[in-house]
C-alpha cells in the first residue's frame, strides 16, 4: 500500500510539472518562436542540466549497456519526442483548453492496449473511474460541444500526440531498463533533444535562431526545460515502474487539472460552477483508483537508487 502512495504522489507532482506546458508554449509563440525551436531548446537545456548533475551525483551509474542504449533512443528518440512535435504543433491550432481534452484520451488508448496485448484485468472500478476524470476533464474545461468548431488539422496533430504518448507510457513499463530514474531521465531526454535536432536541420530552418534568443525566450525554455520536463519525465518513469502504466495513466489527469489552477493563478482566469464540478469528477476518480481493493500490482523492474 506503501508503495502504491508513493507512486500516486510521484505520478501526482510529474503531472503538475507537465501542466505547465501549455503556458510555456503559448508565451513561447507570442514572442514569435516556433514549435522546433521551443522544443529543442526545451530539451537541449534540460539534457545539460541533468548531464551535469549526473557527473556530479551519478558518474558511477552514467555507463550503462548498449542494449539499454537502444531501449532509451526508442523511448526518448521516438516515443516520447514524436508526441512532444504533435502536442505543440497542435497547440498552434488549438486553444490549450480543447487541446488538453484530445490529448488527454490518451489513458483510454492505454487502458485498451494494456487489456489486450498485455493480458492485464482492468476492475470494473478503473473503468468507472477513468469515466469520471474523463467527464471531469470536459467540465473543469468548460467544452461546449454545440456549436463547437475546431481547426481539424490541430485535432488530428492532437489524437496523434496522445495515441504516441500512450505508446510511451507503456514502453516504460515493457522496456523497462534496470537502472536509476535520473539516468533514465537523463538518457530519455538526451536521445529526445537530439531527434529534435535533426527535424530541425532536415526542415532548413538549422540553428540561427539561437542567436536571436533573448532573456525573455531564455526564461520561458528555463522553465519548460526545469519544471515541464526534468520534474515530469524523471517522476513520470519512476512512478510508472512502481504502480504500473495503467494505474499512473489515470493519475496524469491531474495535468489539465494544474494546468488550469495555473491559468486562474497567473491568467486571472476564475474557476466556474460547472469548473469546480469537475475539480469533484477529476478528485473522486482518484479515490476510485487508491480504494481499488481488487487492484493487483503489475509485475515491473524496480528502480534501483
Amino acid at each position: 500500500m506503501v508503495e502504491r502512495y508513493k507512486g500516486f504522489l510521484l505520478v501526482l507532482i510529474s503531472s503538475i510539472g507537465f501542466g505547465t506546458l501549455g503556458l510555456w508554449g503559448k508565451m513561447a509563440y507570442q514572442l514569435g518562436m516556433t514549435p522546433l525551436e521551443v522544443l529543442f531548446l526545451r530539451y537541449a537545456l534540460a539534457a545539460v542540466i541533468l548531464w551535469i548533475v549526473a557527473f556530479i551525483h551519478y558518474r558511477a551509474q552514467i555507463k550503462i549497456s548498449p542494449l539499454n542504449i537502444s531501449r532509451f533512443f526508442v523511448q526518448g528518440g521516438l516515443f516520447y519526442a514524436l508526441p512532444s512535435i504533435g502536442y505543440f504543433y497542435a497547440l498552434r491550432y488549438l486553444p490549450v483548453s480543447i487541446a488538453t481534452i484530445l490529448f488527454f484520451l490518451h489513458p483510454i488508448y492505454t487502458f485498451f492496449v494494456t487489456s489486450t496485448l498485455l493480458k492485464q484485468k482492468i476492475s470494473g472500478f478503473k473503468w468507472v473511474a477513468l469515466l469520471m476524470t474523463i467527464v471531469g476533464i470536459m467540465l473543469l474545461i468548460g467544452i461546449n460541444p454545440k456549436g463547437l468548431s475546431l481547426n481539424m488539422t490541430g485535432v488530428y496533430l492532437m489524437l496523434m500526440a496522445g495515441v504516441g504518448y500512450a505508446v510511451y507510457t507503456l514502453s516504460n513499463q515493457i522496456m523497462a531498463v534496470e537502472c536509476n530514474g535520473f539516468i533514465a531521465a537523463m538518457y530519455n531526454i538526451t536521445f529526445c533533444a537530439m531527434t529534435m535536432a535533426v527535424f530541425l536541420v532536415g526542415n532548413g530552418t538549422g540553428f540561427q535562431f539561437v542567436l536571436d534568443l533573448t532573456f525573455a525566450k531564455v526564461g520561458i525554455v528555463l522553465g519548460m526545460s526545469v519544471f515541464g520536463t526534468i520534474v515530469g519525465i524523471m517522476l513520470l518513469i519512476q512512478g510508472i515502474r512502481v504502480i504500473g502504466a495503467a494505474e499512473a495513466s489515470v493519475y496524469t489527469v491531474f495535468e489539465p487539472l494544474s494546468a488550469t489552477l495555473l491559468a486562474a493563478i497567473f491568467l486571472g482566469e476564475r474557476l466556474g460552477i460547472v469548473q469546480l464540478a469537475g475539480v469533484v469528477c477529476v478528485i473522486a476518480g482518484v479515490s476510485i483508483i487508491q480504494m481499488d481493493r481488487r487492484f493487483k500490482r503489475q509485475s515491473i523492474m524496480v528502480v534501483h537508487d
